[in-house]
């Protein structure tokens, strides 16, 4: 089995941002998967919940 490219990115080094987490090949079409970071891990505090939900909220809007 084919090791996922996250696994391969030490994630303590990565500042809050969009990055491009993998490309996939269907037919002609390239499906790009996003890694959005809001916070840096074991240096930043967590999220809180509500702007966690808010996020969740708009994230739904492209799949209706």
């Amino acid at each position: 089995m084919e090791k996922q490219t996250s696994f391969e990115i030490n994630h303590e080094k990565l500042y809050p941002g969009l990055y491009v987490s993998q490309k996939q090949k269907s037919q002609d079409v390239t499906i790009t998967i996003f890694d959005l970071r809001f916070c840096r891990p074991n240096i930043e505090p967590a999220i809180d919940l509500a702007p966690l939900h808010t996020i969740e909220h708009l994230g739904i809007q492209w799949f209706k």
